[in-house]
């Protein structure tokens, strides 16, 4: 995967913290081809439910994993299975160090909840600048 030097920066819109890269994210999908995340392209970071935020952080040290699922929900990133998605986004936890019970806490919790999100919403971009 293909990190930039200074790969996220938020802000909040419409109440909402999100987060983007100014550049392309790369992931080398570990089946295929790669993944490339869009400059600019908005997410929530890892969809907490606010009761577990005490247990597991919204935006960890893994957040790109939670960038790389919500733009493979997208509509119109790919043609993958929710499965498939969902099965990347274990694969790049587990490869980004997230420890076993944290990485099937939340890998559960998004093949209970996540099909009411699944190609509901076409991808969206920051057009706003960002000053360093």
């Amino acid at each position: 995967m293909s990190l930039p030097d200074d790969p996220f920066h938020t802000t909040f819109l419409e109440g909402q913290r999100v987060y983007w890269s100014d550049q392309n994210i790369v992931f080398m999908e570990h089946l295929g081809d790669p993944i490339v995340v869009q400059a600019r392209f908005l997410s929530d970071g890892l969809s907490i439910p606010r009761p577990l935020r005490g247990l597991i952080a919204k935006a960890p040290s893994f957040l790109a994993t939670g960038v790389l699922h919500d733009w493979l929900y997208a509509k119109q990133t790919n043609t993958m299975t929710r499965k498939k998605c969902d099965r990347i986004f274990l694969w790049y936890m587990k490869r980004w160090g997230v420890g076993w019970w944290t990485r099937r806490s939340i890998y559960f919790a998004v093949r209970l909840g996540g099909k009411q999100f699944f190609r509901q919403s076409d991808p969206s971009f920051y057009k706003g600048s960002h000053k360093h």
